[in-house]
């Protein structure tokens, strides 16, 4: 259930199917490369890991999955 609820956002029909079963590692590099695309700031305002220690550089779900409880819990306190 954990999984069901931390690894969501909103994305459009055609950024689905970009990345497919493709590892993050992977399409968020191809997506990083974008000129002029805002990459931290939109992953942020969904509240995914930035930088070069994001869990997604790693393919590290489960520390993904940590990181999104932790973030989230702070949004939700706040």
């Amino acid at each position: 259930m954990r999984d069901c609820v931390l690894n969501r956002t909103l994305i459009d029909r055609t950024t689905n199917q970009m990345i497919s079963n493709r590892a993050p590692s992977d399409y968020m590099a191809e997506i990083r490369k974008t000129p002029g695309f805002p990459f931290d700031t939109v992953l942020a305002s969904h509240s995914l890991p930035t930088g070069d220690d994001s869990p997604f550089w790693s393919d590290d779900y489960d520390a993904f999955l940590a990181w999104r409880q932790e973030h989230l819990w702070q949004e939700i306190q706040r």
